[in-house]
């Protein structure tokens, strides 16, 4: 019974056992892996089969994000990562403060970095445009000087100036708003004493405060409506005035193909095909144009010298 069990699953009649080759394959790394082989039949041996071990999923590298930490009451770390361009920059910046600062500290040369874009950004915010100021008399309407956008900032120290009931003024020191305590559709006016700095979510606030939530909402509405409409119509000008150019740079062209034997029609739908490049001079849209019409041209070959005076 043994021996034809043992023949029945191909062993030998000899009470031995075959060994199974293993296949030693390299990985990825520089280490190997062993493994055994399935058993498998060819010609009655059993034979190796190839181990894949699966590829590792690709390392993807993100920056760190930046880190800013108190080391003390008036120090602080900070920890970031700088786009090459970034670097290029503060190195820059440390070679034009050589003299003034021999030793390049990063931590000076940030600073006086700040200093420099903190007093650009208040001349952008506190600066009044020309169409802006009012022709003569006191400030009317929501129009406010500068000089008393600047006291108010700087009373104010930049930062919201809205209080909750429990005593907590706004941190917020972002998208800030000159907002009229009284407002102007009841007779406010802009003074320093009357000024004061909110950020949009409390100016905002005292609007639905004063005027009520479902004021307002029309309020934002109609000036959603009114600056989509605004968009729509510069967009609608836009497209007038570029077909406007073509045009033009079309009309330049169909004056030398006609001279050329070519038919109104022929020669309109070339120099509508050489429109793309702006900067192309005319003596190359006439030649776009002649490529275009070359199959049913009958001046191909022509030369042409155009002059655009």
């Amino acid at each position: 019974a043994d021996q034809g069990l043992r023949a029945l699953v191909g062993l030998p009649g000899d009470g031995s056992f075959p060994v199974v080759p293993a296949q030693v394959e390299p990985t990825g790394d520089g280490a190997c892996q062993l493994a055994p082989a399935p058993v498998g039949t060819l010609d009655g041996q059993l034979v190796p089969v190839r181990v894949e071990r699966p590829r590792p999923a690709p390392v993807v590298h993100q920056a760190p994000r930046a880190k800013l930490a108190p080391l003390s009451a008036v120090r602080y770390a900070l920890q970031v990562t700088l786009a090459r361009e970034t670097h290029d920059k503060l190195r820059h910046a440390q070679s034009l403060l050589g003299h003034a600062l021999p030793t390049g500290d990063i931590a000076q040369v940030l600073d006086r970095a700040l200093d420099a874009l903190i007093r650009q950004l208040e001349q952008r915010r506190f600066a009044a445009s020309a169409r802006s100021l009012p022709r003569s008399g006191a400030p009317t309407g929501r129009y406010v000087p500068k000089r008393i956008r600047s006291a108010v900032w700087q009373r104010d120290g930049g930062q919201c100036t809205f209080v909750s009931e429990d005593g907590r003024r706004c941190e917020s020191r972002t998208r800030l708003e000159f907002d009229h305590i009284d407002p102007v559709a009841r007779g406010g006016t802009a003074t320093v004493a009357r000024m004061r700095l909110r950020c949009r979510t409390h100016n905002q606030y005292e609007a639905e405060r004063a005027f009520g939530s479902s004021f307002m909402r029309s309020k934002r509405e109609q000036a959603q409506h009114a600056a989509a409409k605004r968009k729509l119509e510069v967009k609608s000008q836009e497209a007038a005035n570029a077909r406007a150019n073509a045009e033009a740079r079309a009309n330049e062209v169909i004056p030398w193909l006609r001279q050329l034997g070519f038919r109104a029609d022929e020669a309109r739908r070339g120099a509508e095909r050489c429109n793309a490049d702006p900067n192309a001079s005319l003596e190359a849209r006439v030649r776009l144009a002649l490529l275009h019409l070359a199959p049913n041209g009958r001046r191909a070959g022509t030369h042409v010298t155009t002059s655009s005076s």
